[in-house]
């Protein structure tokens, strides 16, 4: 009988334990879906939300000082969102090219019927969701 007991006992503890865990690891998941949300939806004023938030905690900055930061993050945006506009144009064209260099190969080697075909995969591909809606949607 007290092995049984001792047994019961051992199990709710794990039980509560990994019932603690799934829990902690959704509320985790929860918060950090709702940042990406927030971010995403606001953009760059999402971006100098949160970096505001960081910098008064980190610093405990005073409320003239968060005052005058956001000022000049404010005052950045304009050349910050140009850079990142450009920044990205110049990563992606290098893989672009490589592309249709492998994509203009590879058609020499096919018959009209398979080059039809692959224009179709060509296609699809240059859709950002392959056909699908995005997720949510």
């Amino acid at each position: 009988m007290v092995k049984g007991q001792s047994l019961r006992v051992y199990a709710m503890g794990l039980a509560i334990f990994v019932l603690g865990g799934v829990a902690g690891g959704a509320v985790s998941h929860a918060l950090s879906e709702r940042d990406e949300r927030e971010l995403a939806a606001d953009g760059f004023e999402g971006f100098e939300r949160r970096k505001l938030r960081a910098l008064t905690r980190k610093l405990e900055l005073s409320d003239e000082q968060k005052d005058r930061v956001r000022a000049i993050l404010r005052e950045d945006r304009g050349a910050r969102r140009k850079l990142t506009e450009e920044a990205f144009a110049r990563c992606g064209q290098p893989l672009e090219q490589h592309r249709a260099d492998t994509d203009a190969r590879i058609r020499q080697l096919l018959n009209p019927e398979q080059k039809k075909r692959f224009e179709e995969l060509v296609r699809v591909r240059r859709d950002p969701f392959h056909g699908h809606p995005p997720h949510g949607r």
